[in-house]
């Protein structure tokens, strides 16, 4: 149904920001009330979809976001909305007294972690894993023998009639043994509509599902990898199963994933991970930890977000000094010395790691640069950050390059690098420009800057790990 206003024309009328440049924006979410900075309900102006990404509330149209802000029907909103944008149909009113509280929904206790682990096994046990999603899976350097062990598989798309009837059936083969004790009530991904009242789950456009194992070696959580074609801009390639905001549905809250070998404690009678040389790797996301463990027999502790596990943490780290773990390598995506919020993050967990008597080492690779005489240092992640033409030009435009520098000092970085691959954008007039600019700040903060070449090579440390193993292979 063509409808005679758009999305933006309901972020408008319900007073959220709605002067974009960009056809894919990202605004604090008016669901879950967070903190403004965070901006984490996206909005796609094109394909007029909505999504939170920390309270999971999701839709798609005008009428859909007017109705759940509200708590009416999407009849009701459509009429609001006409009037608002001035249809002969309705007449005109004022919508000021409005509340944007969102619709009330009855939501479940959180399952226990047993029933959390039993019922994400059996889900994975009935779906299939795509050969698609294999064979995306094996480019990465996964063996056939290593997807099977990891039990990824595929979540049904619901563009297509007979897979959403397996939204409903799933729930229905979930509980069908009564021996088996399941009930997936509770759990984070699952909820019951609010017509029949039956069992569903989430609806999602597909992708690969990857479990979240914990130290004791259970499922507390899926993500769900999107498939390349549904990941919109600005939008994020991971989601979580959740049912956050629906009837009888669940929160899912952050964990962590531990892709590593497990063995069984006999004086806590449950599984933990193999630890070697008292020593645990971090990086970010579980199927590039997974792929890592992999390709290198190394212990990985996996977290969802750089800044977004602290909870987590503080859960586990006793668990780690218990464990006799001594150090930590943090071995984060190369943008760690490119970025500045993930800086500021892996400045925090640091401090964060450190605070448990634990020593914490910084992975780096493809560290190599190369100066204008030609001549070869190395980058030190601790105490260098580098600028590349592209984003030095953004923080310049944008006003945020005293703020930069001034957060980069904060957590000690003390040498700004302005990198370039190839020696023509030295060359160029506006980056020359913005060389200048930069020079003279950083000489302002009592920073060094420097100009270089570099190029990187592996972006993160499982492309890094799958690039020694191809050089180990061919040598």
């Amino acid at each position: 149904m063509e409808f005679p206003y758009t999305i933006a024309d309901v972020l408008s009328m319900n007073n959220l920001p709605n002067n974009f440049v960009s056809r894919s924006i990202r605004i604090a979410c008016p669901f879950c009330r967070a903190e403004k900075i965070e901006k984490n309900f996206g909005v796609d102006l094109d394909s007029e979809k909505f999504h939170c990404y920390k309270c999971g509330i999701q839709g798609r149209g005008g009428t859909q976001l007017h109705a759940l802000l509200h708590g009416i029907s999407t009849k009701e909103a459509y009429k609001e909305v006409m009037s608002y944008v001035g249809s002969s149909s309705y007449e005109k009113r004022d919508l000021s007294g409005i509340t944007k509280e969102p619709i009330e929904v009855s939501q479940a206790e959180e399952a226990s972690d047993i029933m959390k682990n039993n019922v994400y096994e059996k889900l994975l046990s009935l779906t299939n894993l795509s050969e698609r999603h294999k064979q995306d899976l094996l480019s990465r350097g996964f063996k056939e023998s290593e997807i099977t062990f990891l039990n990824y598989s595929s979540y049904p798309k619901r563009e297509e009639d007979k897979i959403t009837e397996m939204y409903f059936s799933i729930p229905r083969l979930i509980m069908s043994k009564p021996e088996e004790g399941l009930n997936v009530k509770g759990v984070p991904g699952f909820y019951k509509t609010k017509n029949k009242g039956a069992w569903t789950m989430m609806n999602s456009t597909g992708g690969i599902m990857i479990p979240y194992r914990s130290w004791e070696n259970k499922i507390l959580g899926i993500q769900i990898r999107k498939n390349n074609e549904d990941v919109e801009c600005n939008d994020n390639k991971y989601i979580w199963f959740s049912s956050m905001g629906k009837n009888e549905g669940c929160k899912q809250r952050t964990c962590l994933h531990y892709a590593c070998d497990y063995v069984w404690d006999e004086n806590d009678k449950d599984y933990h991970p193999l630890i070697k040389k008292n020593s645990l790797c971090i990086t970010e996301g579980a199927l590039k930890g997974d792929l890592a463990h992999c390709l290198s027999g190394i212990p990985f502790v996996c977290v969802p977000g750089v800044s977004s596990a602290n909870a987590a943490l503080k859960q586990d780290i006793p668990k780690w000094v218990k464990a006799g773990v001594e150090q930590i390598f943090l071995c984060f995506d190369i943008d760690m010395i490119m970025n500045i919020n993930v800086s500021k993050a892996l400045d925090a967990l640091k401090s964060l790691i450190t605070s448990y008597g634990i020593k914490v080492l910084l992975m780096t690779w493809d560290m190599t640069y190369y100066r204008l005489d030609k001549s070869t240092d190395l980058f030190n992640g601790e105490t260098d950050f580098v600028f590349t033409p592209d984003s030095l030009k953004k923080s310049i435009e944008r006003g945020l390059l005293d703020e930069h520098l001034e957060k980069l000092s904060q957590i000690g970085k003390q040498n700004i690098f302005f990198a370039a691959v190839k020696s023509d954008e030295l060359k160029n007039k506006q980056n020359q420009d913005n060389y200048k600019v930069l020079r003279e700040k950083c000489k302002v903060a009592n920073l060094s800057c420097t100009p270089c070449f570099w190029g990187i090579v592996s972006k993160g440390i499982d492309d890094y790990f799958a690039r020694k193993k191809l050089e180990k292979r061919e040598a």
